[in-house]
């Protein structure tokens, strides 16, 4: 269960409220590709330092569904000097990606930057990058990022043994497995109420 600060419990009661992200990438290795914050002022959080160039355009909000589908979630950071074509073109799928949102505290107009004050917006891995250029006369030259499903590790698997001690282990009462070694013989199973 996540536990909120008793500030950002009253910050979100209010009708109103300011908020801006929090955007890093990661290499193979962990370290810091590219961190931007829509904040207007640098900010450092988990002894990381998050730039203020106003160029995150847009971020998806997380889309919850009851089924399992290809929901992606994007990115938008404006380049117009193509200055991030360079991790683009490194290549940024596989790339780590880790978007938070933090709130500024009404009473001081400062932002709230304790690990029980900001949330976890999408952690995942990058899919695709691409630029969408725009060439009127007053153009835009925007990378896209498009991320990876918000959803659990579907190839996770997780092993049960199933032998007459394990599953007593688990729960004493369960007879399921009581027969489970019988061999080759006959045997007879008793189903249902006696």
């Amino acid at each position: 269960m996540i536990e909120f600060s008793e500030t950002l419990q009253n910050i979100l009661r209010q009708p109103v409220l300011e908020y801006f992200y929090l955007v890093r990438i990661y290499d193979v290795n962990d370290n810091t590709i590219y961190g931007i914050t829509t904040y207007f002022n640098e900010i450092t959080f988990q002894d990381k330092v998050y730039e203020a160039n106003a160029a995150l355009i847009s971020i998806d909000p997380p889309q919850l569904s009851s089924t399992v589908d290809r929901e992606q979630y994007k990115i938008n950071i404006a380049d117009p000097l193509f200055t991030t074509g360079e991790f683009a073109d490194n290549g940024l799928v596989g790339k780590r990606v880790a978007v938070y949102i933090g709130f500024i505290n009404p009473e001081n107009n400062q932002p709230l930057l304790n690990d029980n004050e900001i949330l976890t917006s999408y952690v995942g891995r990058i899919d695709a990058n691409a630029y969408k250029l725009e060439t009127d006369e007053i153009g835009e030259s925007i990378l896209q990022l498009t991320c990876s499903s918000p959803m659990s590790d579907l190839d996770l698997k997780k092993n049960l043994y199933l032998s007459k001690d394990a599953v007593k282990r688990r729960n004493p009462e369960d007879t399921c497995c009581d027969q489970i070694y019988e061999g080759s013989n006959k045997s007879v199973l008793k189903w249902g109420k006696e």
